[in-house]
């Protein structure tokens, strides 16, 4: 996923197929004539941070939302031993959009990476349809 400057005041079109041309995402990728626009919702812990920056820069990611204060709350902890109900744990959830081929890519890049852990870590990832962009 390559990523240029780009700034647009009217709203993008996002459905399905983008349409003739190219157009910027919100993230400053440009998106070629068949691009399908995806956005890529990643939740995970906090001592996963940094790994998983590296990662997206990997990608030659330049931009993407991070939001520090998120909390989640673990209802079961497999394979960590009895640590009981309703347990919080700080959380980090990162917002990329782009299209669906390389964001899928980055997707599965983490996901090796991740689970290749002795533990089960925590992470979440979704891969939502963009319909408008407004910039």
């Amino acid at each position: 996923m390559k990523f240029s400057a780009g700034i647009r005041r009217e709203p993008v079109d996002c459905g399905p197929r983008v349409g003739v041309g190219s157009l910027p995402s919100p993230a400053g990728l440009v998106l070629s004539k068949e691009a399908v626009m995806k956005l890529l919702t990643i939740i995970i812990s906090s001592d996963l941070e940094h790994e998983v920056a590296e990662i997206i820069s990997s990608h030659e990611v330049d931009c993407y939302i991070k939001l520090s204060e998120a909390y989640g709350i673990s209802h079961r902890c497999e394979g960590v031993g009895v640590i009981g109900e309703n347990m919080p744990w700080e959380g980090r959830v990162l917002m990329l959009a782009g299209e669906q081929e390389g964001l899928e890519k980055l997707a599965e890049s983490i996901k090796q990476k991740v689970f290749a852990r002795e533990y089960k870590p925590c992470l979440r990832m979704m891969l939502q349809p963009v319909d408008k962009v407004w910039m």
